[in-house]
């Protein structure tokens, strides 16, 4: 039996590569005298990495100053951010049957921000980000303290996320796992998009 739905966020709920790669591009010109370009980019900070990572090895002693001055250039950004095709009607479907959660490495004053923004922040029943627990995706942390909030246990939670990380971290806290837009390794089952994720809920849940 399902109970609950735990979403990633960028990436996932959130169409937020194309803000993020240019605030990492902003701040690198900024920080470190240098352009960044999309395959580094994927490898360091969307696909295994991060921000607050990237700029720890890039920046050293001003890791703190140029980390801060991207997540201020992500904010001033936001309004370019959107959500996916079929998105709202599939989290809108899935609310009257489930409770919903979103677990993301993203600091929760940004994931608050960037949710309120497109208008889907009140449909979530908790919000995990990566400054209420001690360690990030792939750890399993943030999903069983999900699953904590929600009141459910974690064979009644589905993960959803975009990223290899997402999928081994519902692994790690035995949480079966869908990968969206991605087909991730490891993963319970792949979506195509918002529409097919549906599907897929709905038949694991007969």
């Amino acid at each position: 039996m399902i109970r609950a739905i735990l979403f990633d966020m960028d990436g996932t709920l959130i169409d937020s590569e194309g803000v993020w790669f240019e605030t990492v591009r902003d701040a690198a010109k900024r920080h470190l005298g240098r352009d960044v370009g999309r395959k580094e980019f994927h490898d360091r900070v969307w696909f295994e990495g991060s921000v607050h990572s990237f700029m720890a090895e890039e920046a050293g002693e001003k890791a703190a100053e140029a980390t801060d001055y991207a997540m201020m250039r992500a904010n001033a950004l936001k309004k370019g951010l959107r959500l996916f095709e079929g998105e709202l009607k599939c989290l809108r479907r899935l609310k009257e049957k489930y409770v919903l959660a979103v677990t993301t490495n993203t600091l929760a004053k940004n994931t608050e921000a960037s949710l309120t923004e497109l208008g889907i922040y009140g449909i979530f029943d908790a919000i995990i980000a990566r400054d209420m627990v001690k360690e990030r995706k792939p750890n399993p942390e943030m999903l069983h303290l999900a699953c904590r909030k929600l009141g459910v246990a974690e064979n009644e939670a589905v993960c959803v996320g975009d990223m290899r990380r997402d999928v081994e971290a519902a692994k790690n806290a035995g949480i079966r796992a869908i990968s969206i837009f991605n087909d991730n390794e490891g993963a319970d089952a792949y979506a195509k998009d918002f529409k097919e994720l549906g599907r897929i809920i709905d038949a694991w849940d007969e």
